[in-house]
């Protein structure tokens, strides 16, 4: 097989379609050590897989660090997809976030990483002080409230990022609030993923106080978060007031007809929704009408 060299001034480093043996996997994070790094890193999410053994997984840490010492010299937006744990193996420690507070990163993949509350600590300091990240994507990291409360807290300094997606976590109803806290200031996020976690009716007030003050938000994914009939009356409450959101996922949950009706009294005043999404809410006729 073919030796693998990057010239010293490179833009993108794409590697998604090959399998890396060891020794190529050392020629390579030799050749970007020399390298003046300017774009994308790409090692697909199973590079790890494609290693024979426990040295190379190793030297593709190493690679990725080689990667990073170059951040400064980055002229090109890149990505950093570290996706079912290109780093290591199936967890990605605390202590690497931090490469994360490079003013050069725009988009961050860490989905599945157990992160837990460690992690998003880290990260939520990260976003204090990056501010050039637009998405951050943390999906499936058993964060919980404590976690949560950090990230809420770092959303209402943060004004890059646009889009987060913090589905099936275990956020509770405090994280909620401290997320719809942030709501309340943000005035750059456009997307936020909370579906699959546990904020109950609780959460939904205090996302829903949120709402009323947000004029950024255009889509909110709430589904499969155990919502009853006083979130559902509090998120309409709070659709009779926002201007921005345009897409609001309120499925699988226990919202019931008198949450459905407050539901509906709020979009017949409201002008900018355009997508509700209200299946499996135990919502009957009474509540349809």
């Amino acid at each position: 097989m073919a030796s693998i060299s990057v010239d010293n001034d490179v833009s993108n480093c794409n590697l998604k379609r090959r399998k890396l043996e060891c020794t190529e996997a050392e020629e390579l994070h030799s050749s970007l050590s020399k390298a003046q790094l300017q774009g994308n890193l790409d090692l697909y999410r199973h590079i790890s897989h494609f290693l024979p053994d426990a040295r190379c997984v190793s030297t593709v840490q190493l690679l990725c660090k080689a990667f990073m010492e170059f951040q400064k010299d980055l002229l090109l937006e890149w990505k950093l997809d570290w996706a079912y744990g290109i780093l290591e193996g199936r967890y990605v420690s605390a202590e690497k976030l931090k490469y994360l507070r490079n003013g050069s990163i725009k988009y961050v993949c860490l989905e599945h990483l157990f992160l837990r509350n460690d992690g998003a600590r880290a990260l939520a300091e990260t976003l204090k002080v990056n501010f050039s990240l637009i998405e951050l994507r943390i999906g499936s990291n058993k964060i919980r409230d404590e976690g949560a409360n950090a990230i809420g807290k770092a959303l209402r300094v943060n004004t890059s990022l646009t889009e987060i997606r913090l589905y099936r976590n275990e956020i509770g109803a405090e994280g909620a609030k401290t997320i719809g806290e942030a709501l309340k200031v943000n005035a750059s996020l456009t997307k936020i993923n909370l579906a699959d976690n546990n904020i109950g009716d609780e959460g939904a007030k205090g996302i829903a106080e949120g709402l009323k003050l947000n004029t950024s938000l255009i889509m909110i994914d709430l589904r499969y978060n155990d919502i009853g009939t006083e979130g559902g009356k509090a998120i309409g409450e709070a659709l009779k007031v926002n201007t921005s959101l345009t897409d609001i996922d309120l499925g699988h949950s226990y919202i019931g007809d008198e949450g459905g009706k407050a539901i509906g009294e709020a979009l017949k005043v409201n002008t900018s929704l355009t997508t509700i999404y209200l299946y499996n809410n135990r919502i009957g006729v009474e509540g349809g009408k």
